[in-house]
C-alpha cells in the first residue's frame, strides 16, 4: 500500500512538474534565451503579430499538439548540442502550418461568408495549397522590410508581369 501511494504521488509530482515546465518553455522569455532564437524573438516583439503565442503558431492546436511541439523542441535541444552548427529552423512552408494561419485569419478563406471581394484572388492560391509563407514572408518575423500585404515583386515572381 505504501508503495502505491508513493508511486501515486510521483505521478502527480511529475505531471505538475511536466505542467510547469511546459508552461515556462511556452514563452518568448525563454526562447530568447537561445543565441540562435533570440534575434527571432526580438523580431517577433516588433511585429504585426506580438501578441500572439508563439504556440499559437508554432504548435498545432491543443494538449497534444503542445506535447508534440514541446518533444520536437527536445530534440531540437540535443541537434543543437550534439552539431552545434546547425540552426533550428521552424517550418512554416507547409500546408499544416497554413492553417494555424487561417485560424485568426479565417475572413480569407475562399468559403467565408463575409470575404471582400479584393482577396477573391486566394481562391487559388487555396487550390493550389499554396502556403501563407509563399507570399507573406517575415510577417510574423520581420526580416528585410517584409511587409503584411505582398509587394507587386512578390507577386511577379510567381505571376510574372502581365498579372493583373
Amino acid at each position: 500500500m505504501k508503495y502505491k501511494i508513493t508511486m501515486i504521488v510521483a505521478v502527480i509530482g511529475l505531471f505538475i512538474v511536466g505542467a510547469a515546465a511546459m508552461q515556462l518553455t511556452a514563452k518568448p522569455s525563454f526562447c530568447s534565451r537561445c543565441h540562435a532564437i533570440a534575434p527571432l524573438v526580438a523580431s517577433w516583439e516588433e511585429s504585426v503579430h506580438q501578441n500572439i503565442s508563439c504556440m499559437s503558431c508554432h504548435a498545432e492546436p491543443g494538449v497534444v499538439g503542445l506535447i508534440k511541439r514541446k518533444a520536437f523542441g527536445l530534440k531540437e535541444l540535443y541537434v543543437h548540442f550534439t552539431n552545434p552548427e546547425i540552426v533550428p529552423e521552424a517550418k512554416s512552408d507547409t500546408w499544416a502550418f497554413s492553417q494555424r494561419c487561417l485560424d485568426c485569419h479565417e475572413n480569407i478563406r475562399p468559403e467565408h461568408p463575409q470575404q471582400v471581394s479584393q482577396l477573391a484572388h486566394n481562391r487559388r492560391h487555396f487550390e493550389l495549397e499554396m502556403t501563407c509563407v509563399s507570399c507573406h514572408l517575415g510577417v510574423a518575423h520581420p526580416r528585410d522590410g517584409a511587409e503584411p500585404i505582398p509587394s507587386r515583386e512578390v507577386c511577379i515572381r510567381c505571376h510574372g508581369t502581365t498579372f493583373q
